[in-house]
């Protein structure tokens, strides 16, 4: 029971970003040639954003630990 519960727990989210990725494509009328590119295009931009986000906390929070 408890797997799932956890199976389920977590592959309701993935079928909610399906649907907005869904909504983005048809809204943005995004071509046929470019919808393939785009998780490629979005899981890299969230990687540098979460990579810069990391290199940035302690410069933020420790000021003096950059001197």
């Amino acid at each position: 029971m408890r797997f799932f519960a956890g199976f389920r727990t977590e592959y309701s989210p993935s079928v909610g970003d399906l649907f907005v990725v869904g909504v983005v494509v048809g809204g943005f009328a995004v071509p046929a040639a470019f919808q393939a590119r785009m998780p490629l295009v979005g899981i890299t931009a969230a990687l540098v954003l979460r990579g810069s986000f990391i290199l940035a906390g302690p410069a933020t929070c420790y000021p003096s630990a950059r001197s």
